[in-house]
């Protein structure tokens, strides 16, 4: 199949990337599975409470136990008071982490980029970035206009880091690290030809992709 090719002079003509890959089709439960497993895992699960023993206040009993006509109570930081500590909340030990196997991180990125295949670039012109910002702008600048920009280049540059990193809204990953949540959040993917190459390795089971 086909997608968009990306130059310094616009969006002209056409590149062919692997069918397997961008145009397989999308299994959405699949999709929806991955993407609350990596969103699980960006969790900190460091959200804790106290409990009426870390409150502070005073420890003196409210009122006297009997005579009064209210309930009994001991200290104002029960948690049946304001200000008073909280029951049963967390304690900063949640363990969100979730997994999925090597398969389904696989078929789950084929799936995402299948999706998002109307939405995929291919710039070769991304390796001949010096590392200015006005340069990588000016070559984005089609992009930009419809949102969040991925970049997905077969390794990480300094020269291509450094021009990407002050555009707002414009992500640079490496092919080898892609996951199914960065390209699914993107509005439009531009990738280098190489990239394209690492990504059909890595679905593949090629574990030098990695290299």
């Amino acid at each position: 199949m086909k997608v968009p090719t990306l130059t310094n002079t616009g969006i002209t003509g056409e590149t062919t990337v692997p069918a397997t890959v961008f145009g397989a089709e999308v299994n959405k439960s699949l999709l929806a599975q991955a993407v609350l497993v990596y969103r699980s895992n960006l969790r900190q699960g460091t959200a804790a409470t106290k409990t009426r023993s870390a409150v502070t206040g005073t420890t003196k009993k409210v009122y006297r136990q009997k005579g009064t006509g209210n309930a009994r109570h001991g200290a104002k930081t029960a948690p049946i008071f304001v200000g008073g500590g909280v029951s049963h909340g967390p304690d900063g030990n949640a363990n969100w982490d979730l997994k999925l196997t090597k398969k389904l991180k696989s078929n789950a990125l084929v799936s995402a980029l299948s999706a998002q295949a109307k939405n995929i670039f291919v710039s070769s012109y991304l390796n001949e970035l010096t590392g200015k910002t006005q340069e990588a702008a000016a070559l984005l600048a089609p992009l930009k206009e419809h949102g969040r920009v991925l970049v997905v280049v077969h390794e990480t540059p300094e020269t291509t880091y450094r021009a990407m990193k002050n555009i707002a809204d414009v992500t640079v990953v490496p092919a080898y690290q892609l996951t199914a949540l960065e390209v699914v959040h993107a509005h439009r993917i531009v990738m280098t030809p190489e990239a394209v190459e690492v990504i059909e390795k890595r679905v593949s089971g090629d574990l030098s992709s990695k290299k």
